[in-house]
């Protein structure tokens, strides 16, 4: 610390963490000097590791629309981005996921009217680079915003819509935890979503 002045550590995302980085933190944590405190963000997008957690103490936000609101304006003010196009999905996820995926879909050049294989291909090629779960999350975020389109669904297939998503949701899991191809996740969009 500066001057023995207190010095504020703040995480976010913290679920997303890897082993080697979770090691070191952990370290931090549990060896803290008196000026050190930490705030670790968990968006409970993925399971925070259990040796973090044992040694956290959770407390719960939880923020209205209006407070969403007002924090993504002030996001985008200070990232200066004119692009008000997130407000319409703030109901699906956080102010700060939001401006995550909206640097993604900038990254991969991808619209909200783009086609949702060739978002879920750019993604997963993503992902495979850089191992990042936020690619991931994009993909299921998009499927989000696509589900709110009429005629997302292919009219040949005649599962129903929550199926696909709960299905497709299990395929990434299965994707990121076995490391299966691409191909395997985009056969089961193209047969399912247009």
């Amino acid at each position: 610390t500066l001057d023995n002045k207190p010095r504020f550590i703040i995480f976010d995302d913290v679920e997303f963490i890897n082993p080697n980085v979770a090691n070191s933190l952990l370290k931090m944590i549990e060896e803290p000097n008196n000026n050190n405190f930490f705030i670790l963000i968990n968006n409970k997008k993925n399971k925070l590791i259990d040796t973090i957690k044992s040694r956290s103490i959770e407390t719960k936000i939880f923020l209205n629309f209006e407070q969403k609101t007002i924090i993504l304006n002030k996001m985008l003010e200070l990232n200066k981005i004119d692009d008000h196009f997130v407000f319409n999905y703030l109901r699906l996820s956080t102010p700060a996921m939001i401006l995550k995926y909206y640097y993604i879909f900038s990254e991969i050049n991808a619209k909200l009217n783009s086609n949702f294989y060739d978002v879920t291909s750019k993604l997963l090629d993503k992902y495979k680079k850089n191992k990042e779960d936020s690619y991931l999350e994009c993909i299921k975020f998009f499927l989000d915003i696509k589900m709110n389109e009429k005629n997302c669904f292919r009219k040949d297939n005649l599962t129903s819509p929550l199926k696909i998503k709960s299905d497709l949701l299990k395929i990434l899991y299965d994707y990121k935890k076995l490391n299966l191809t691409n191909n395997l996740v985009l056969n089961f969009v193209k047969s399912s979503i247009n």
